[in-house]
């Protein structure tokens, strides 16, 4: 591992505070039959989790983009999220710009981040790609509210 992702591996492990400049808050929206709570950063790096439960074939998946990583295409990269103490590894493909929920383990991995995520405490999280030295700090201000839906999480209802 050289020098910038050993940093990156060992900062997002580490779960270091990083600042986040104001203003930044999570968004809910609803398109096309499609629910999307996102958060975008000044930098213009992005993540966003979708649930299109009004669709005629549910589906849930991640989306991860930043300016710091350019993306060949078709290739799968693994795309960390960092929340607290927190770690979910997922593999996003088509050259990192999406992760979709395939199977029970990736199910669950996508339920508990979302969950993780409307629930936690913590003033920041993070998305980065280790082998890349690509790490984004996104802040949960608003995440909770965004995420929510009725009782659960907006993930629920794709997921059932």
């Amino acid at each position: 591992m050289g020098g910038t992702a050993a940093l990156l591996a060992i900062g997002l492990a580490a779960g270091q505070a990083l600042a986040v400049p104001a203003g930044q808050t999570w968004v809910n929206a609803y398109q096309m039959g499609t629910i999307v709570a996102s958060i975008t950063a000044s930098d213009g790096a992005f993540f966003g989790v979708y649930c299109a439960a009004d669709q005629p074939e549910r589906a849930a998946y991640l989306t991860f983009e930043t300016p710091a990583l350019p993306r060949p295409a078709d290739e799968v990269i693994e795309v960390r999220v960092i929340v607290g103490a927190d770690s979910f590894a997922f593999a996003f493909e088509d050259g990192g710009y999406y992760f979709q929920p395939m199977g029970e383990d990736e199910t669950a991995g996508f339920a508990a981040l979302v969950k993780t995520l409307r629930a936690s405490a913590d003033e920041n999280f993070r998305v980065g790609v280790a082998d890349r030295g690509v790490s984004e700090t996104f802040p949960l201000a608003g995440a909770a509210t965004a995420l929510s839906d009725g009782e659960g999480t907006i993930a629920d209802a794709c997921l059932r």
